[in-house]
């Protein structure tokens, strides 16, 4: 919208006082925002990650062999903690759904299509 055009917003329910700071249409609410290149947590740790350490491997390859070694010495104690590290890196891995007494997608579908003949009599 440019500063020609009209403001088609209601504005009427709005106390008087107020009107004035209202939001234009198509204003953002926070201008100031994030400033670009401000990188998150995350971002900051993957980048100390990439650096190089003893032997010329990268900080992310030592602290894979520690984690690796450690679960090997005590899997029920690491288990969780790998886990939730992995899926804070990677993302979760879906869910898998197991349906009992079907054997295909085929079989699925006749049985619901034979649940809704049994409903429709």
């Amino acid at each position: 919208m440019t500063e020609s055009e009209p403001d088609d917003r209601d504005l009427s329910k709005v106390p008087p006082a107020l009107r004035a700071t209202c939001w234009k249409a198509g204003q953002s609410g926070n201008p100031s925002g994030r400033p670009r290149g401000n990188v998150g947590l995350t971002n900051r740790i993957r980048k100390v990650m990439e650096t190089e350490v003893k032997g010329g491997k990268q900080l992310a390859d030592v602290l894979a062999e520690i984690l690796v070694k450690e679960a090997m010495k005590n899997p029920a104690k690491m288990h969780p903690f790998i886990r939730d590290f992995i899926e804070r890196d990677e993302g979760k891995v879906a869910d898998k759904l197991q349906v009992e007494g079907v054997n295909s997608l085929r079989d699925l579908i006749e049985e619901l299509d034979q649940s809704r003949d049994d409903d429709e009599d």
